[in-house]
């Protein structure tokens, strides 16, 4: 358990490094925030709603969108090809630790400092958008629905990696989650705006439960739709989980160190 404490410690220092690229993401997501308090602004001044949404309902939505967003970490994926393609997967596997712990560790890591780094931006979307919260018993289970949806963007993200062991390239897979789910997940759009077709193609999705049903869990969810959206997480988590042991049982077989 310490070593992977260590990881988190090591990953949390080694993004302090990267003083230029934090300010960059930091402009980048308040830039965000900024355009999509005056679209909503704009499309739905007071008194006016659309589909059951008015603009106090989108501002906890921006609020909530953006703090998720700092919380999935983009680089996962290109993190598990890298220690493939480089074959620092062989001495990782050598340890006396778990490679998918070592690589989460991490990924928790930056989770953790994309979170610290970008209070100011969280605090200015708080100034801008003014929070509706249900009750505190929704705040408590989206906090628990949020810990859900990361770890189904971790899960998602490390089976995508472990593609190459079969592709040479796979940063492709990279922008396409990031697309997909960002799209899907209804992180800029709730997912009620959507057409039915759409609807019905997310519901098959794990992607909203990452973004848009942990927030309707803390904006308007009752406690029993709450429950099922957290079960429904842990149903797809574990899913993933046997998808991901499937996947490793092969890698292991196929393992060809490219590098290194």
């Amino acid at each position: 358990m310490s070593f992977y404490i260590n990881s988190i410690v090591v990953s949390l220092k080694t993004e302090l490094s990267y003083r230029a690229n934090t300010l960059i993401r930091m402009i980048t997501l308040l830039s965000s925030v900024f355009i999509q308090y005056f679209i909503w602004k704009a499309l739905l001044p007071a008194g006016v709603s659309a589909n059951g949404v008015d603009y106090q309902y989108m501002s906890t939505y921006v609020i909530l969108s953006t703090l998720i967003s700092v919380l999935l970490p983009t680089t996962l994926i290109n993190d598990v090809d890298g220690q493939i393609k480089s074959g620092q997967v062989v001495l990782n596997l050598l340890r006396p630790v778990k490679f998918k712990a070592i690589l989460i560790s991490n990924a928790i890591g930056k989770s953790l400092f994309s979170l610290l780094a970008n209070i100011p931006v969280l605090i200015t979307a708080l100034l801008l958008f003014p929070l509706q919260l249900h009750s505190l018993q929704n705040m408590m289970l989206f906090l628990i629905s949020i810990i859900l949806g990361v770890q189904l963007y971790y899960s998602i993200s490390y089976i995508l990696g472990l593609l190459g062991f079969w592709f040479v390239q796979i940063w492709i897979l990279a922008r396409f989650l990031s697309d997909f789910t960002r799209f899907f997940a209804g992180a800029l759009i709730p997912l009620v705006f959507f057409p039915d077709i759409l609807l019905k193609i997310s519901k098959f999705l794990p992607f909203k439960y990452m973004y848009y049903s942990p927030i309707d869990i803390f904006i308007r969810a009752s406690g029993s739709e709450a429950i099922d959206i957290i079960l429904r997480q842990i149903i797809w988590i574990i899913s993933l989980h046997l998808l991901q042991a499937i996947l490793w049982k092969f890698a292991i077989k196929k393992l060809v160190i490219l590098g290194g």
